[in-house]
């Protein structure tokens, strides 16, 4: 159900849809993000990036090639080892780095650049 001062839903679920396969609500996270990283001091373009879903990782890659220009190193874990880390340098120039756990600690541990990313999508 919608709140009472919004439009009938119908009009509603016309503009959702129609903003969502135009793009607009991709052009304006993109805008925010921009935003959010000049006013903290940072380039617009992260510079790092995490992959989550390693069955389709290497077409999510290949789109962050037109988003991301100044793209140079992703950070994933170990999941993403094996040849996608020679395919996306070979395809695009950019270096994988595999984030792991010390096997000899089975507690809690804080990962270098895991932990920022993991922070940020939390």
């Amino acid at each position: 159900m919608l709140p009472n001062n919004f439009a009938p839903w119908n009009t509603v679920c016309f503009y959702y849809r129609k903003w969502k396969n135009e793009g607009v609500f991709e052009e304006l996270l993109d805008y925010v993000r921009n935003e959010v990283r000049k006013q903290a001091g940072k380039d617009e373009s992260p510079s790092a990036a995490n992959i989550h879903d390693s069955q389709s990782a290497y077409n999510v890659i290949s789109n962050l090639k037109w988003r991301f220009s100044r793209l140079k190193k992703i950070f994933a874990d170990g999941g993403y080892r094996g040849e996608l880390i020679e395919k996306v340098y070979k395809s695009f120039g950019w270096i994988i780095d595999i984030v792991l756990r010390s096997d000899s600690n089975k507690s809690f541990e804080i990962l270098p650049k895991r932990w920022v990313i993991e922070r940020t999508f939390a």
